[in-house]
């Protein structure tokens, strides 16, 4: 799995353009944005959004994991 980050205003993200995946080809991504509907993210049919809090998105995408909990797990690396 690759995980990468991107900070961006939400009416921004319509024009995101992943140079890492293709059109079509299957992706996640989280995202404080209520608009988490198909092709609104990047235009990809195949990108799944999910809506979390702020809090949540800067934890996951510190971390690098998707499955990162911040109640039991730590970040890896230094303090």
């Amino acid at each position: 799995m690759r995980l990468s980050h991107s900070i961006t205003s939400h009416e921004c993200l319509a024009l995101m353009d992943w140079k890492d995946v293709k059109k079509g080809e299957k992706n996640t991504i989280v995202s404080s944005y209520n608009r988490n509907f198909t092709g609104r993210n990047d235009a990809n049919p195949a990108t799944h959004a999910f809506v979390t809090s702020p809090e949540l998105v800067v934890a996951l995408s510190t971390a690098g994991r998707l499955d990162f909990n911040p109640m039991t797990d730590e970040l890896p690396g230094a303090n």
